[in-house]
């Protein structure tokens, strides 16, 4: 398990982004809980397509579940394309993880 949480900080302790394709950053947690890493998430030059690029890249990466404010409509689709589950949630980067497992 690989757990993607989308946040605006590197920081385990960050709030967790209210937009998963315009997010700062994903922190990528174990099964554990234990944080990974963090992947920057350059924001796209263009004005639309920024969920789907992130999707594509977390997809790349193996990841299995995704943690966002809110999920667009075509990245939901892409996720799921991919088979990772989204859950939708506020609240701190790590405690939100814990919640999951």
């Amino acid at each position: 398990m690989k757990i993607a949480v989308a946040t605006d900080q590197e920081d385990i302790n960050a709030p967790i982004s209210p937009h998963f394709g315009r997010a700062s950053y994903f922190l990528i947690f174990d099964a554990d809980g234990h944080l990974l890493e963090a992947i920057s998430n350059a924001p796209p030059l263009e004005a639309h397509g920024a969920g789907h690029r992130a999707a594509r890249s977390l997809a790349d990466a193996g990841i299995t579940h995704v943690i966002a404010g809110h999920i667009g409509p075509k990245a939901e689709a892409d996720l799921a394309a991919a088979g990772i589950e989204m859950f939708e949630h506020e609240g701190r980067a790590i405690d939100t993880v814990h919640e999951l497992r």
